[in-house]
């Protein structure tokens, strides 16, 4: 029988064979279950570690077994040796500030800009960056760990020292066809990597858990050139005709509610007209106006509809909590009873008038935005230039106003109210990154969103959610450097004031981020179909489909390279998603996988491979609904379609379905449609899954009900009555019971057995990605071993920004604990999933594939600490437990 690991290590110890002895061990210390044997292992690992000199993780594993009582007691017996002047251990809390100045463009005439940090966010506040543990309790910080940005790469410092990032290369590495990728740096990056002598003498790369056969680099070091086709574009064209939105009962369905709760609470508040004619008004407008404007319409609606439900149920809780702490004394505030809705509407159109201005504030003051003159646009696109030019002689426009950020991000948005007062913002990034032709599609995307009016209810719209974003990033920053200056100068207070000023923090910048996400959420479908009408608007004006589809795709690799790079999702990216012509998780995917699918030596290839699951998977349009944009893949099926229509080859050659037949709608035909609905259900994941069996079963369970309640009042039965007349309550209970039920039947499905095997096998992440069928609830387990990335302190406490960076590509992490995700925040609070930021480290879970594809997290471990334990599995269970209790309840009162 084969010896086990610990005892095969514990030997190679004591043969000074350290190098074996570090592999042994590490395996047990990741996949042993017994916490006695870790422990030993653990021991036996520190001394390997510093017989070979390693004294980083030697000194990580003392401190992690100082928690223990044996552990104690072992350090005590083995004393930490003293290392020799070349053996230094390096100070493990020591940081390097990455490099923040953007590159010299060439001799394009572009007059650079100021050299702000690389994601081109500052922070409103000048306080020193904060110094926290990763048990979360602030230390004194030393003066040469102070940045000048702190946000611009987290602001909690990494476990383990990085290297300063190199620059962005310029635009040929992702723009040429060229087989070396080496010719296409920059001298600036080549100055900047990183050698594996320099990483061995620094001790730069943690020591990995289990040998994995792949090299983890510490940055994303090159971009592989694409060859691309640069397909022609069209000599003479004719426009393109208005788009027309395909049929669909939700949309009529959401038109005719949104209509009747229109005139239910502005016209019938007034008296001005009845209920039915008002609907035939709203009717009437709609078809005059087109779906377009109506579903514009109902966003705004549903926009406010939500934000003064947030806001009313924001005034009822802080009446709740001073009518019942009796510690503060304070009677509840008498004008938080009032509806809020006239004075919300009032504030909102006053922020939609001034919402140019607005955004000109916010974007100086937090992204340093900077004027763009039409010399330094006609530097790098003199079309662009001429685009704009000739849309504002024919349109009679004013020209707009042109911005830029100075971020290595490659960003374009729009915002505005009147045609005077339109502003169209790109990024020094999308500049550097897309040629001539390609930044003017970008220009014209943006006028086609001028032209389809759009940019109106998005500007007004997405100021307002800038307002909880802005607050989440500034109090998250705001309280960890509060929390440092508490330490330094009340050290009376040391032992609880600063952990209490960042938990205080924390819930205000996480609750702030929890509201954000909300609001995003009536605005996503109307931004979907923008986007759409965008790039139809953008093809018919240039001709030049094949560039808009290269300028989407250079934005991908772009917007990887730059989150690798940096370490963390720009502030930018997340908070301003929405208006961006590709959204940043759609992005990652693409930009950060397609080096390493399936054939490297054709990146072209791999980018067909990694869109076949959004030409082809059935179940796609069902994925999508809390995405800011469209499949990426149906865009430039799209696109393929308008060059077809001007007799050009695509750029990019992709997989199609043909689209469904209109047929006579017959019994077998219904019930082919209802079967296929049920398959469509069965590929969402659990709760969202769940949530519809449960609406869905809740009706119905709540119609039979209903019937019977009628014919007991028909034959004057009493005791059942009931069940007609009153039974709002039950009604509720009904979809709270079967909603629950259901989270019991799947859940097993949806979360099988990790299987110890699992855990000592890697899987590829390209063999993952190339299955075109994939759908969230396949039973995927997976380990998988790469650099965790994100922000770091208390703006990730949720989990918001984890990102797993392996050689194949980005996947997303979602960690939710045993109490949900803001369970997050009360839970693990030795050591959380942001701690291990810029960290080697392994995850078990579940592999999922929907738009993006993520990983739901059960056990995340990095060298040298115990492992970050997630609950998703028992928070669904628990959820589910709550709502048939709930439902239960109500049925008892009723």
């Amino acid at each position: 029988m084969a010896s086990h690991p610990l005892r095969a290590g514990q030997a190679a110890l004591a043969k000074g064979n350290y190098a074996q002895a570090i592999e042994l061990l590490q395996s047990v210390c990741d996949t042993e279950l017994d916490e006695t044997l870790v422990t030993q292992a653990q021991q036996s690992l520190i001394l390997a570690y510093e017989g070979a000199g390693e004294y980083t993780p030697a000194n990580e594993l003392r401190q992690l077994l100082t928690s223990d009582p044996q552990g104690r007691a072992w350090l005590a017996q083995n004393p930490q040796p003293l290392p020799s002047s070349s053996q230094s251990p390096p100070n493990i809390l020591a940081q390097n500030s990455p490099q923040n100045s953007i590159p010299e463009p060439e001799g394009t005439g572009f007059t650079p800009l100021a050299t702000p940090a690389t994601t081109g966010f500052t922070p409103l506040g000048t306080t020193p960056q904060s110094r926290q543990t990763t048990q979360g309790q602030p230390v004194k910080a030393n003066n040469q760990s102070k940045q000048a940005n702190p946000l611009n790469q987290g602001t909690r410092p990494p476990l383990v020292p990085s290297k300063t990032a190199p620059a962005s290369p310029s635009s040929a590495a992702i723009g040429s066809g060229n087989n070396s990728s080496e010719a296409q740096l920059s001298g600036s990056d080549k100055s900047n990597k990183l050698d594996e002598n320099e990483l061995q003498q620094e001790n730069l790369e943690p020591v990995a858990l289990i040998p994995v056969p792949q090299h983890l680099p510490s940055t994303f070091s090159d971009r592989t050139p694409i060859p691309w086709h640069n397909a022609e574009r069209a000599k003479t064209w004719t426009p393109l005709q208005g788009i027309k939105l395909k049929k669909s009962w939700g949309l009529e369905i959401a038109i005719a509610l949104g209509a009747y709760w229109l005139v239910n609470f502005v016209l019938g508040r007034f008296a001005l007209v009845g209920e039915v004619t008002g609907v035939v008004l709203l009717l009437a407008i709609y078809r005059v106006l087109g779906k377009f404007w109506m579903v514009q319409l109902g966003t705004g609606v549903a926009f406010f509809w939500l934000l003064r439900t947030i806001v009313t149920a924001g005034m009822l809780a802080i009446n709740a909590v001073l009518a019942n702490l009796a510690i503060i004394r304070l009677s509840p505030i008498q004008l938080f009873y009032r509806d809020p809705t006239y004075f919300l509407l009032g504030i909102t159109l006053i922020l939609g008038a001034a919402a140019p201005w607005l955004w000109d504030f916010l974007l100086r003051k937090g992204y340093n935005i900077k004027s763009l003159s039409v010399n330094q646009l006609s530097s790098k696109s003199p079309e662009a230039l001429k685009l704009l030019r000739s849309f504002c002689q024919q349109k009679k426009f004013p020209f707009p106003t042109l911005m830029v950020l100075p971020t290595a991000f490659p960003v374009a948005f729009t915002y505005g109210n009147l045609p005077k007062t339109i502003r169209i913002v790109v990024s020094k990034g999308l500049l550097d990154s897309l040629t001539e032709e390609e930044i003017a599609t970008i220009y014209a995307g943006e006028l086609g969103h001028i032209i389809n009016g759009d940019y109106a209810l998005m500007s007004w719209a997405m100021l307002i959610v800038q307002i909880p974003y802005t607050i989440y990033w500034q109090v998250a920053y705001w309280g960890e450097q509060l929390a440092e200056l508490c330490y330094e100068h009340l050290p009376a207070y040391r032992k609880f004031l600063p952990t209490v000023v960042t938990w205080l923090c924390a819930i205000v910048a996480n609750f702030s981020y929890t509201i954000f996400w909300l609001l995003r959420l009536p605005l996503l479908w109307a931004a979907r179909l923008a986007t759409y009408y965008s790039d139809r608007t953008a093809a018919s004006i240039t001709g030049n489909p094949n560039a808009i589809t290269r300028s989407l795709l250079k934005i991908a690799v772009t917007t990887a390279y730059e989150l690798q790079r940096q370490g963390q999702t720009s502030w930018l990216l997340e908070g301003l998603e929405i208006l961006t012509p590709l959204g940043y998780q759609q992005a990652l995917l693409l930009g950060g996988s397609y080096r390493e699918l399936n054939d490297s030596k054709d990146p072209l290839a791999n980018l067909k491979a990694l869109l076949q699951w959004d030409c082809q998977n059935p179940h796609r349009q069902w994925l999508i609904w809390n995405y800011s944009h469209p499949l990426t893949g149906d865009r430039l099926l799209v696109l393929n379609r308008y060059a077809q229509h001007w007799k050009l080859e695509p750029e990019l050659e992709l997989p199609s379905t043909p689209p469904p037949r209109n047929q006579k709608l017959t019994l077998k035909i219904l019930k082919e449609k209802f079967q296929t609905l049920i398959t469509h259900t069965q590929a969402l994941p659990l709760l969202q899954r769940a949530a519809i069996y449960g609406v869905v079963m809740g009706l119905i369970l709540r119609f039979l009900l209903w019937v019977v309640g009628a014919i007991g009042y028909r034959f004057y039965l009493i005791e059942i009555t009931w069940l007609f007349r009153n039974a709002n309550p039950f009604h509720t209970a009904c979809m709270l019971i079967t909603g629950g039920v259901s989270i019991f039947l799947l859940i097993n499905a949806y979360f099988p057995d990790i299987k110890p095997n699992i855990a000592k096998t890697e899987i590829h992440l390209g063999q993952l990605l190339a299955d075109s069928k994939a759908v969230p609830p396949q039973k995927r387990t997976a380990r998988m071993t790469g650099r965790l990335l994100g922000r770091r302190g208390i703006s990730n406490w949720l989990g918001q920004d984890l990102w797993l960076q392996m050689p194949q590509g980005l996947v997303k992490l979602q960690f939710i604990s045993l109490l949900g995700a803001w369970g997050n925040l009360l839970l693990n609070l030795k050591l959380r999933p942001s701690d291990l930021v810029n960290r080697q480290v392994t995850v078990l879970g579940w592999w999922r594939r929907g738009v993006t594809t993520w990983i739901d997290v059960e056990m995340l471990r990095s060298p040298g600490t115990k492992p970050v334990n997630a609950g998703y599995p028992l928070w669904a269970t628990f959820l589910g437990i709550a709502a048939v209790l709930w439902g239960t309840y109500l049925i008892w009162q009723a």
